[in-house]
């Protein structure tokens, strides 16, 4: 690692005679109205640095375009009194860094608060002289209140909730620094900054999220969720499952999940209550009701050939296609990961019955592939049972996704002639799934 700082004057403007290392002169703003600070901070931020949005602070929402690096360990003790000005600091080489990948300078009033703002990006240690980097502070504005203006700075840790903690900081859309950008310098492993491991926390619910919160994922659904004071067909009807909060971990709740289906599926009149509900989203083929006109599912009918000579009949591997925004998917939408599930089977991108597989793929555009492969046992005669699992799509990630039912009829034929997929809806399209998938996320 790099040796300690050296913030004294007199040796700071010795450093010139040294042989090595890198000194950061920071300046007080020169704006009209906008005082010297009392005290000056640096933040360093090592490594090649990562994208992917974080949202810092409380109230604050992720900011995707920021870039963040993990702050150096020995960073805690970077900061001087301002004093006459300009603020001095002298790093020298130490261990493997000779270069500090960002810097984020602050400067404070006499109460603490930060009132002021730099950035300097890629400042290296001089190996036959010390290098010297100078840096003016700007006035800084709130990003909770200005999005998306300039001299964005928000400090934050574990404890912001209960007094300062800036072990954390982000600055936004820098001006007029020679580069305008947005940074995070992040607690490496925890880059959220709320107190808990990225990875191997049970209490780290949302690791890109201040102390955040969501709803179950895919493997945690359990339960169907419904607003309990709004008829179900204006309202639609979600997957649900525990939530998860930062600090508690997940509880026992049936909250409702990102995926929503069609209403019908959370009226008893189809499906029950509690348990069995659940059980037949997973398989509405155990519905008393279930293959009424009404009946919100996705039939396929795939070919089993079963010729003259092999009696044992196979299912054909010829690909079909389905159009999912026929069940009301939005036509702006964007799909991935399609995966089915049933009452004996965890989530998979195929069905398996026996031997009998029935898979599922989706693209982009929301167009579903069906393929089957594998057989039925030898000497069967009469038309193999339909089987039925819960289909569910990702959407892109600002929008709800979908869950349906679907429907596997096997064809039994002894004509010779392999058959692609065909799949059609049964039942109507809901308007209200379709205003339930294309409504926003949450944070």
């Amino acid at each position: 690692m790099r040796t300690q700082i050296v913030v004294a004057l007199v040796i700071a403007l010795a450093s010139a005679c040294d042989s090595a290392g890198m000194e950061i002169v920071v300046y007080a703003s020169a704006e009209p109205g906008t005082p010297a600070p009392h005290t000056v901070k640096l933040y360093i931020g090592l490594g090649d640095g990562s994208g992917g949005a974080i949202a810092p602070a409380p109230g604050l929402k992720r900011f995707a375009q920021a870039m963040h690096w993990d702050r150096d360990p020995a960073n805690g003790d970077d900061s001087t009194e301002y004093g006459a000005g300009p603020a001095r600091f002298v790093f020298r080489p130490g261990g493997d860094i000779d270069t500090f990948s960002v810097v984020v300078a602050v400067g404070y009033d006499a109460n603490g608060a930060p009132m002021s703002s730099a950035v300097l990006l890629g400042p290296q240690m001089g190996t036959a002289h010390v290098k010297v980097y100078s840096i003016g502070l700007n006035a800084i504005t709130d990003p909770a209140i200005k999005p998306s203006g300039y001299n964005g700075l928000a400090l934050w840790g574990p404890s912001s909730a209960q007094q300062r903690d800036d072990s954390c900081v982000f600055v936004q859309n820098t001006y007029p620094d020679p580069a305008s950008l947005s940074a995070l310098i992040v607690t490496p492993g925890d880059h959220d900054c709320d107190g808990f491991a990225d990875q191997g926390d049970r209490r780290e619910c949302v690791a890109d999220v201040w102390n955040g919160r969501r709803t179950a994922t895919r493997s945690e659904l359990n339960c169907l969720s419904k607003p309990p004071t709004v008829p179900i067909m204006e309202t639609g009807c979600f997957l649900g499952g525990p939530a998860c909060i930062d600090r508690i971990g997940p509880d026992t709740s049936c909250t409702a999940s990102k995926y929503c289906t069609h209403p019908a599926i959370c009226d008893p009149i189809l499906c029950g209550t509690g348990p069995d509900a659940w059980q037949c989203a997973e398989d509405v083929l155990a519905a008393p009701g279930s293959m009424q006109l009404n009946t919100p599912v996705i039939v396929c009918n795939v070919t089993v050939l079963r010729d003259q000579t092999n009696t044992v009949p196979t299912v054909c591997t010829a690909d079909g296609t389905y159009d999912l925004k026929k069940i009301g998917i939005p036509s702006t939408a964007t799909c991935s990961k399609a995966e089915l599930r049933t009452v004996l089977q965890g989530w998979s991108d195929r069905l398996v019955d026996v031997d009998a597989k029935y898979k599922v793929a989706v693209a982009d555009t929301c167009l579903l592939t069906i393929s089957g492969e594998g057989h039925y046992p030898a000497g069967i005669t009469t038309q193999p049972p339909p089987v039925s699992g819960l289909l569910a799509v990702d959407l892109q990630s600002s929008m709800h996704s979908a869950a349906y039912p679907i429907v596997f009829v096997p064809v039994l034929t002894t004509t010779g002639q392999c058959a692609p997929p065909i799949c059609h809806l049964n039942g109507s399209a809901s308007p209200a799934f379709s205003a339930c998938v294309s409504s926003s996320l949450p944070l």
